[in-house]
């Protein structure tokens, strides 16, 4: 007998809800969706500990607030310590050595549309954003932004891929030639799709977890998942988007064998 599903809308249906009539908040989350979770843990919490970036020393860029409601992918590692000098959105960007004031940054895309013009910043262009001198720089907008041109000036020592595609080849080629963690999309912005699966399995139970239980479970799989790819570039010496790959086929391998060949 088949047990019947329920369906509801991901998270990031809340960027659109008035164009295609979502439900309200409270009525979204009485279905039990997950709001307010979804960001690149990974991004700050594994590298933390394998290059040792400690403090007010991690620097931040993150290239688009755009489609990241409330800073979500800032508000956590800043909540752990580190500094968010820059954001862009698809207009451009504000920068603040000193450090971002994100919800002031917010509040002003909310009532303006973009972070242009954020008090206590100076405005910087998309392509300047990415060769910022930071320690982490996350881009989380389009795909192909960081080619063989750009790469050799970007002075990150982290590049998070919050987006899709956002490094090509020839540009991790020379990543890889100068030392620069970077920390593939395919495990880096794995936090959303990890959540939509949190949102599933309370679903099919019936019993839905609190926000903190859901950060501490979506933080252990993230973290969990980088230190295992991380070990497996350094037994193959190999990049971690080359071993996020054989770690996934490995899996994939690993449970055929296990389970046999059934129809």
């Amino acid at each position: 007998r088949r047990v019947p599903t329920k369906w509801v809308m991901g998270a990031e249906g809340q960027i659109h809800e008035r164009q295609i009539g979502m439900l309200e908040r409270e009525d979204r989350l009485r279905l039990g969706e997950v709001l307010e979770a979804v960001h690149p843990q990974v991004a700050e919490r594994g590298p933390r500990r394998q290059r040792r970036l400690q403090g007010a020393s991690r620097r931040l860029g993150e290239e688009d607030l755009a489609a990241v409601p409330c800073c979500q992918h800032s508000r956590h590692p800043v909540e752990g310590g580190a500094k968010v000098v820059a954001v862009s959105d698809s207009r451009g960007g504000v920068f603040n050595g000193d450090g971002l004031d994100l919800q002031l940054v917010t509040r002003h895309k909310q009532e303006t549309g973009s972070v242009i013009g954020t008090p206590r910043t100076r405005p910087v262009d998309n392509a300047e954003l990415l060769e910022l001198d930071c320690d982490v720089l996350i881009p989380a907008a389009l795909e192909g932004v960081i080619t063989e041109r750009n790469a050799p000036r970007i002075q990150a020592r982290i590049i998070a891929e919050a987006a899709n595609g956002p490094t090509n080849p020839a540009a991790d080629d020379i990543f890889r030639e100068r030392g620069i963690m970077v920390i593939p999309d395919i495990l880096c912005n794995a936090g959303g799709v990890t959540v939509s699966y949190f949102e599933w399995v309370q679903d099919r139970q019936g019993y839905f977890w609190r926000e903190h239980e859901v950060n501490e479970r979506l933080e252990h799989i993230m973290v969990t998942a980088f230190h295992d790819v991380a070990r497996m570039a350094e037994e193959h010496k190999v990049s971690l988007r080359v071993a996020a790959f054989m770690l996934a086929i490995k899996r994939v391998v690993d449970a055929i064998q296990l389970r046999g060949v059934y129809a």
